[in-house]
């Protein structure tokens, strides 16, 4: 794998990951919506610039792993986008 590029796949993932762990405690804080819908669009662009990296892997299992990972990234924040466009029932 080349260096520079596991460089950027692992800087675009703990920006992803942060921005993750921020939505998660800014929701449990009771941040307003417009507040994580903000940080929701980010960790959209950071997930489709990870998928981007990825894709320009070669086949090895690292590569694969990584993936794995970008899917479940990808799959975590179709969860969120979904729950932040349904209205909340109070």
């Amino acid at each position: 794998m080349d260096a520079n590029l596991a460089t950027e796949i692992a800087r675009i993932e703990a920006a992803l990951r942060n921005t993750l762990d921020d939505i998660h405690l800014r929701t449990a804080a009771g941040a307003g919506r417009e507040h994580t819908r903000t940080l929701v669009t980010q960790a959209r662009a950071l997930a489709e610039r990870l998928q981007r990296s990825v894709d320009r892997l070669d086949d090895s299992d690292d590569a694969e792993s990584l993936r794995r990972l970008a899917a479940y990234f990808a799959a975590h924040l179709t969860v969120l986008e979904r729950d932040e466009a349904s209205p909340s029932v109070h």
